[in-house]
């Protein structure tokens, strides 16, 4: 035993690194999904595709025969690095293989070898319920609380049975430590998972007489568990001193039993009394897991059409609490009417490829051959139904219910406009003037500069060279010229003359002088005009929120960060979002009105900084279908006068412009906002709603606008470089009418546009068939009239040919007859002699 605890200790230190890296590559390949559509390829090909994508190296064993079977997967839907990895795992486990890390590899062993190899361990704080939901082959440690495996062997011995039972095979292993009342369980993780399910049950309640493992073909095994035991009383324990004991209530099933779900096969483990088991296990087979044939099964299934199942399961179990009015005056007890009803919501998977487990196939038999996983062999995701268990005339009534409550909801179409106007309006009139250099003798002794438009321009000496230094000219410090500064200025860098500080638009006018520029006049007359809207379209249903989100995002500066005293300075990059939302919630009343609550935000950032004006309306106001409600009020009104000058001079008419500097800015701006409902109701036959027609009638209106442009284009360079321009707002058009209209059909459920379609390629077919037809016979024809000229010029070389070799025949024939007959004697000439 000291030897098995110290091999514990081992691999628990050993490997719960290895874990926590694992944790953290799974981690990062949730969002990234890859394509798993296997068509018959090998197993080695897929270990080799998934090991290149997670960029981890794989050590294969010597014996690789097993890993070049072939695996038949379709799967339609792309899922995430690591679920594929799972079903690697699954493939691997399957072909008599397995696949663990070792070091910053991973190595594949044969599944017999699963005693000798080091696996990732799980045990002390982590509960069953937290293993993988996979085929990853681990080590897991359970300590026994009630327990003791030391003091009973008839519990051991159970407990092996369990074990050999749950965990068939080579690659799954139980060794028990009587010493530390554990055990060390090996083997894949979801068979390790549903096996210490019941385990874990056992050891909290204590063993049973029998237990029974029951695997389910029709019912789904969490909703046969809750339905049971719900089913099943409460064990009540005598917490008081004895009393007087009340008649107790007979009930079907025992209260010592237990059922627990079992989900990686879609089994459920059935523990208590013999006689208890055997009752559990012919109801579910009669009346939980049979076929729905016939009304006499107990357990319904109702898809909603409308409605969400989860929040209308508890809504409607409410509503049987609180049974209707009048059922006292039937006579009727009130266990018999609605008595019993058990309803289950049957929540829907994210992904039914990707939380759906694989069941488990004997493939000892196929190495080599092909092995085939199709979506029959996955678990099938659940719907939108309600799991009701009910009599048959209970069940018809709650069927009557929820088919009233089940219907089509209405929805409402919003147009929403959203209209921001901004004004501006910019007057400048400002002057630089200096006195002027008069030629006189003696000059002027007073020198002056109105400096109106930028700081006093000033002059400075120069040195040997002719260029300027930083030292001022005493003689001639404000008598510059005005509209050139000066190199040596420092209180100017980068700037060349005054003219360059002036804005586009303005008007500058300059009086020169005998020492350069005297005077420089700028004025400026703006006025802006934007307009900015905004027209998000959104349809919801009836008590539904509806919401549309134009973000701009921008990146700016953010906290500084030190990482130690002198050391250097990150400055960290934070996102600013400037968005235009809208959120709109409608209530529809029976009067066509429309409650709507309303929130609209209408941010955006200044020009050229990271300073956002943040507005928003909240409000809550009634309204009827197809009325416009208008919402304003975030108007800003921005008036600024500035004025500066030379006193006394400045107020001189006229002249006084020269001396001073007048500045007008009137800004103002306005939100308005127009929201329009309009109510949609449904069809519950086929066509296309009016509004729809609307909206589409307005799109092909502005997409043949926009090919207008093209189609009055006349000169041919246009038509040959666009040579199908004029045709695309045509081509848009169609393809908008057979997606519309793909929903109107007719009297004998053909689409009526689908029909016009089909009879007009129809119409194309025949006609391209008849023009092939025509081409082909003429062809044809030609063909023919050839091949009898061709026969006719060789029947008649053939006659000349022939009347020469008959000639010649033939007079051959002639010598050859006159040759014998001169050869041949006389027979009456034997006679005579």
């Amino acid at each position: 035993m000291k030897k098995l605890n110290l091999i514990f200790i081992a691999l628990l230190i050993s490997y719960s690194s290895i874990s926590l890296l694992h944790a953290k590559e799974m981690n990062s390949e949730e969002s990234e999904t890859i394509s798993f559509d296997i068509q018959h390829e090998k197993l080695m090909d897929i270990i080799v595709r998934l090991s290149a994508k997670r960029n981890i190296n794989i050590i294969f064993p010597e014996k690789q025969d097993g890993l070049q079977v072939k695996v038949f997967f379709p799967l339609a839907e792309r899922i995430s690095p690591q679920r594929a990895w799972e079903f690697l795992e699954t493939f691997l486990n399957m072909s008599g293989f397995i696949i663990t890390p070792h070091a910053e590899d991973f190595i594949i062993v044969p599944s017999k070898e699963i005693d000798i190899t080091p696996l990732p361990l799980w045990g002390g704080n982590f509960s069953p319920s937290t293993l993988p939901d996979n085929d990853e082959p681990i080590r897991y440690i359970y300590s026994f609380v009630n327990i003791n495996i030391a003091e009973n062997n008839s519990t051991k011995a159970n407990l092996q049975s369990i074990f050999k039972d749950m965990l068939p095979g080579s690659d799954s292993k139980a060794l028990f430590d009587a010493k530390s009342n554990s055990v060390l369980i090996t083997g894949s993780a979801s068979k390790i998972k549903g096996v210490m399910n019941i385990v874990q049950e056992l050891d909290i309640t204590g063993f049973r007489e029998s237990i029974e493992v029951l695997p389910l073909r029709h019912a789904q095994a969490s909703v046969v568990v809750q339905i049971i035991n719900k089913l099943i009383p409460d064990a009540e324990g005598n917490r008081f001193y004895p009393m007087p004991q009340q008649t107790q209530r007979t009930t079907f099933f025992s209260k010592n039993t237990r059922v627990v779900s079992i989900p990686s096969s879609n089994s459920v483990a059935i523990m208590g009394k013999v006689e208890s088991v055997d009752r559990v296990s012919k109801f579910i087979h009669k009346y939980l897991d049979s076929e729905p044939k016939t009304n006499k099964n107990i357990l319904h299934i109702k898809h909603l059409n409308n409605l969400n199942a989860e929040e209308f399961a508890p809504e409607l179990v409410n509503l049987i609490k609180h049974k209707m009015p009048g059922d006292q005056s039937t006579g009727k007890s009130k266990d018999d009417l609605l008595s019993g009803v058990i309803i289950v919501a049957q929540k829907a998977d994210q992904s039914s490829s990707q939380q759906a487990k694989l069941k488990e196939t004997a493939i000892g038999k196929q190495i080599g051959g092909s092995v085939d996983l199709t979506q029959e062999k996955l678990a099938g995701s659940s719907g939108n139904n309600l799991v009701i268990a009910a009599k048959e005339r209970d069940w018809k009534m709650i069927e009557s219910i929820i088919d009233q409550l089940d219907r089509p909801q209405l929805q409402v179409a919003f147009e929403v406009l959203i209209a921001e106007i901004t004004l501006s309006d910019l007057k400048e009139l400002e002057a630089q003037i200096r006195g002027s250099q008069a030629v006189c003798d003696p000059p002027p002794v007073a020198k002056w500069q109105s400096s109106q438009i930028t700081t006093p321009v000033l002059n400075y000496e120069k040195d040997s060279s002719g260029a300027y230094t930083d030292t001022l000219d005493s003689a001639q410090g404000i008598d510059s010229n005005l509209l050139p500064v000066p190199a040596g200025d420092t209180t100017h860098p980068g700037l060349t003359n005054i003219a360059s500080i002036a804005s586009a638009g303005q008007t500058i006018l300059s009086y020169k002088s005998t020492n350069g520029i005297l005077g420089i006049l700028q004025m400026i007359s703006q006025y802006k005009r934007s307009t900015i809207l905004s027209q998000p379209f959104l349809v919801t249903s009836n008590h539904q929120q509806a919401s549309i989100d134009l973000v701009t995002e921008k990146l700016a500066n953010g906290s500084a960060d030190t990482a130690s005293t002198g050391g250097p300075i990150t400055v960290n990059s934070q996102k600013l979002d400037a968005a235009l939302s809208v959120a709109l919630y409608p209530h529809i009343s029976i009067s066509n009105s429309i409650n709507l609550q309303i929130l609209v935000q209408a941010n955006e950032f200044l020009d050229g900084s990271s300073t956002r004006t943040i507005r928003a309306i909240t409000t809550n106001a009634n309204i009827e279908d197809k009325e416009v409600l208008v919402l304003g009020g975030l108007t800003q009104v921005t008036t600024e006068n500035t004025q500066s000058g030379t006193p006394v001079l400045s107020s001189i008419p006229i002249v006084g412009n020269l001396f001073k500097k007048r500045t007008k800015d009137y800004d103002r701006s306005v939100l308005l906002i127009f929201i329009s409902p309009t109510i949609i109701r449904p069809l519950l036959s086929g066509g296309v709603n009016s509004f729809t027609q609307t909206k589409t009638s307005a799109l092909k209106g502005e997409i043949l606008s926009a090919g207008e442009n093209f189609e009055s284009m006349n000169n041919p360079v246009s038509r040959i470089v666009f040579p199908y321009a004029h045709y695309m707002p045509e081509n848009f058009n169609n393809s908008i009418d057979l997606f519309v209209n793909q929903g109107s059909y007719d009297s004998g459920g053909q689409s009526a546009l689908a029909k016009k379609v089909e009879n007009k390629a129809l119409k194309k077919m025949a006609a391209a068939d008849q023009a092939e037809f025509e081409k082909e016979h003429k062809q044809q024809l030609v063909a023919e009239e050839k091949a009898l000229e061709h026969k006719a010029l060789t029947r008649a070389k053939n006659n000349k040919k022939k009347t020469k070799k008959t000639r010649k025949s033939q007079s051959l024939k002639e010598r050859q007859l006159k040759k014998k007959l001169k050869n041949k004697k006389n027979p009456f000439d034997k006679k005579k002699k």
